[in-house]
């Protein structure tokens, strides 16, 4: 096996121009394909010659959620696409003034902080800022 990259991470999406809206305008990706199944984006920012792309997959219906309470934690089944950022406060209050879901906003501690957030599917996001970027 020659395994060289990650090409992709995808989430699943219900309204494939709502989705790109969201990343585009929102969040800072530009759209680098479409098609109405399949879409791909990059972060705007990112300065590798190969990014890992962001896919997103058309499906008929609302996007599967399984949730599940532990404690005072929402679990959620499937992935989370972590952002890092050098403002976790500013980023969620521009999210928040969006109309973004935000589901936690986590405490920081020596791993750096975060906050997890929605997107129009309910699929998760996360804001990471690095312990180094909280001074």
């Amino acid at each position: 096996m020659t395994l060289t990259a990650i090409e992709d991470v995808f989430y699943y999406v219900s309204d494939m121009e709502r989705a790109i809206a969201f990343y585009t305008s929102v969040l800072p990706f530009r759209l680098v394909f479409r098609d109405p199944v399949w879409s791909g984006l990059v972060m705007t920012n990112d300065p590798s010659p190969d990014p890992v792309k962001l896919g997103l997959l058309a499906i008929e219906g609302p996007v599967p959620q399984h949730v599940e309470q532990r404690g005072e934690r929402q679990l959620f089944a499937g992935g989370t696409l972590s952002l890092r950022t050098d403002d976790v406060v500013a980023d969620v209050s521009r999210l928040r003034a969006l109309g973004v879901t935000i589901l936690e906003v986590l405490a920081p501690g020596d791993w750096g902080a975060g906050a997890l957030f929605l997107d129009p599917d309910g699929n998760r996001l996360m804001l990471y800022q690095p312990p180094e970027a909280l001074a």
